[in-house]
């Protein structure tokens, strides 16, 4: 089981691409997905009801009891 966090509209367009093929290549693990903000989605990080998140790291919280990786930047 895998417990994945993903900001609001990331999962329409992220999903569609990865996630067929992760579940062809590994039936047997359950994918269960969160959406939401990224104060909701550091929430369930800390608390352990996620395994990871990919969601934008907004500049006015604390990211300092999570470990993190850029994965790419734009330009909104």
């Amino acid at each position: 089981k895998i417990r994945i966090g993903l900001a609001l509209w990331r999962g329409s367009c992220l999903l569609p691409d990865i996630l067929p093929s992760f579940i062809d290549k590994y039936p047997n693990i359950e994918v269960c997905i969160t959406e939401g903000k990224s104060n909701f989605l550091v929430s369930e990080l800390l608390t352990e009801k996620l395994d990871f998140a990919v969601m934008n790291l907004p500049t006015n919280m604390d990211f300092s009891k999570l470990t993190y990786d850029t994965i790419m930047q734009e330009q909104i």
